[in-house]
């Protein structure tokens, strides 16, 4: 188990669920080639906005089958957040929504 504490909020997943994305900001949390600054809680804190978290931890979990938000404003913000992951997939779904909707 991982404890992730974005911006505050706390988010639970296993160390498989990360390690099942090697080239992405979280394969190197938990592959024990890099040090990794863990809380005395043992979660790690990620500075960034926990509001679109869910949604990429769901991406994790899911790859592709997840479904992506409808409005333009939550899915450019999400895009922003998935660049920052390393989550080149998803950036390249969001993109193409983005230009399907222009």
């Amino acid at each position: 188990r991982v404890v992730l504490n974005v911006g505050g909020e706390k988010f639970e997943t296993s160390r498989d669920t990360l390690r099942g994305w090697p080239q992405s900001f979280f394969g190197p949390l938990v592959s024990g080639q890099h040090h990794v600054e863990w809380e005395e809680d043992g979660s790690l804190f990620i500075d960034r906005n926990p509001e679109f978290f869910p949604f990429i931890l769901e991406y994790l979990r899911n790859g592709n089958k997840v479904i992506l938000p409808e409005k333009d404003e939550i899915r450019d913000a999400l895009m922003l957040e998935a660049e920052y992951y390393g989550l080149d997939n998803l950036v390249s779904r969001l993109r193409r929504c983005r230009l399907a909707g222009s």
